[in-house]
């Protein structure tokens, strides 16, 4: 890190003006240089989506931290599988993660909830739930497209 430098290694930090002080407790010391650590704090939520029956559901997710975090999902408290049938997990640089279930079935998938989990073994994990809403072919459509398709029909 750009101006502190080690002065006694096993108790105190030089800094630029002079002054010393202990290392605090989100200092690790590593080798010659002090690494700052923070815990796992989620930037990008996941939203939550309304999907028509057979359609696809995308959420996504983002996390900051030092070290970068793991961010993956969970479905009724279980973590998804990579490349299990209909869900898809692309890992997105740099802390995030995208989560994509097609098709999306109303029978097993309408009303249930989505849980993005982050950590990277600072503090503890933190995570955001988003619910995925599937209506059938016709229902739950807004207004405005009601009424266009029975003026044209």
């Amino acid at each position: 890190m750009t101006g502190i430098r080690t002065h006694d290694r096993e108790s105190q930090v030089q800094h630029p003006n002079h002054y010393t002080t202990e290392p605090s407790s989100y200092l690790d010391l590593m080798d010659d240089c002090y690494c700052v650590t923070d815990a796992p704090r989620l930037t990008v939520l996941p939203r939550d989506q309304r999907v028509i029956d057979g359609g696809i559901a995308s959420f996504l997710c983002r996390a900051s931290g030092n070290p970068v975090p793991e961010v993956y999902w969970r479905r009724a408290g279980r973590r998804v599988a990579v490349g299990r049938q209909r869900y898809t997990v692309v890992v997105v640089p740099l802390g995030g993660s995208l989560l994509r279930i097609e098709p999306v079935k109303a029978a097993r998938d309408d009303d249930s909830a989505v849980e993005c989990v982050a950590e990277n073994g600072i503090g503890d994990p933190i995570s955001a739930t988003a619910r995925l809403h599937v209506y059938l072919d016709g229902q739950g459509l807004p207004l405005h497209v009601h009424l266009c398709c029975l003026n044209h029909t």
